[in-house]
């Protein structure tokens, strides 16, 4: 794996754990998810243009974990409908 796709996979595993305590994602729809990823990535859209480097790398932590929720309860869907 690429040493900057590593680091950032690390840091997105970093992310998730630290908010184990919340509800499981899981369990969340697909568009209760989605709503959340248009979310924080307004909020990188806004940081990038507030040249904001912090904000920056945490909305994309954000937006990447986000995003990896909708494929995978999209892919369990796909698999529970496929049986």
């Amino acid at each position: 794996m690429r040493k900057q796709l590593d680091q950032f996979a690390n840091l997105c595993e970093e992310r998730l754990a630290n908010n184990d305590h919340k509800q499981p994602w899981q369990g969340l729809t697909c568009d209760l998810l989605a709503h959340k990823l248009r979310n924080k990535t307004d909020r990188l859209s806004d940081a990038v243009g507030c040249n904001d480097l912090g904000d920056m790398r945490d909305y994309a932590l954000d937006v990447a974990n986000y995003a990896m929720m909708v494929y995978h309860n999209a892919t369990k869907r796909m698999v529970k409908r496929d049986e």
